[in-house]
């Protein structure tokens, strides 16, 4: 039996669970406004279905949307924005794009899911010059989920997400150590000339040229 100090890791913190909650509804308020889908993704889906909350030692909130329907108004309503200002943009706008919004206190980050085949959906990581990735079947449906009042979307077989992106057995049992999935595999490396373009930093709306040339350098 786990002692008390072992589940206090796993308990659920109101006064972060509140802060994660501003900064969700503010994101799904600006989403719903311009039409576009989304869905709770990897470690918040994984928090709302097995804590009914937050996962406690998380510092990211994580959401999912079609990269074949991207449109470059997503990039524009966060660039400037006062709650989630974009901080990093992953990618190119059609291939393995990612957004990260936010401050270092706690980031929201959008990774756009690419159709690989009537199937099955290809979910980008990236790790410097290279993309990995975890395949998924593909999502056929959302759904409405309630957590702390508020309604957001999921897929609707979150248990079918959960099982690709974790294994059967990856993500039933709660742990303190954040791990990548296991199904993770390598799928491109950015020739030099789409590194150049394939990352940039940005604060308070201001494209951070230096820091990301330097940031890009260092992996040529």
């Amino acid at each position: 039996m786990a002692s008390n100090l072992e589940k206090d890791k796993f308990n659920q913190d109101k006064r972060k669970n509140m802060f994660f909650t501003t900064k969700m509804i503010h994101f799904k308020n600006i989403i719903d406004s311009i039409q576009m889908d989304y869905w709770l993704a990897a470690g918040t889906l994984l928090g709302w279905y097995r804590h009914c909350g937050i996962i406690p030692f998380t510092t990211d909130i994580d959401v999912g949307m079609d990269g074949d329907k991207y449109d470059p108004l997503i990039e524009s309503k966060f660039t400037n924005d006062k709650i989630l200002p974009l901080s990093v943009k992953f990618g190119l706008d059609n291939d393995s794009l990612g957004l990260r919004l936010g401050n270092k206190v706690v980031t929201l980050g959008i990774s756009f899911n690419y159709e690989i085949n009537t199937t099955h959906l290809f979910f980008p990581y990236h790790s410097q010059r290279e993309v990995k990735g975890v395949i998924l079947r593909k999502i056929e449906s959302l759904c409405s989920a309630e957590l702390f009042n508020e309604k957001y979307t999921i897929p609707c077989d979150p248990i079918k997400y959960f099982e690709d992106v974790y294994g059967i057995n990856g993500w039933q049992y709660p742990q303190e150590k954040i791990k990548t999935s296991p199904f993770l595999i390598l799928w491109k490396k950015w020739s030099i000339s789409e590194w150049r373009n394939a990352i940039k930093f940005f604060h308070n709306g201001i494209y951070l040229k230096e820091e990301t040339e330097k940031f890009i350098n260092n992996y040529i």
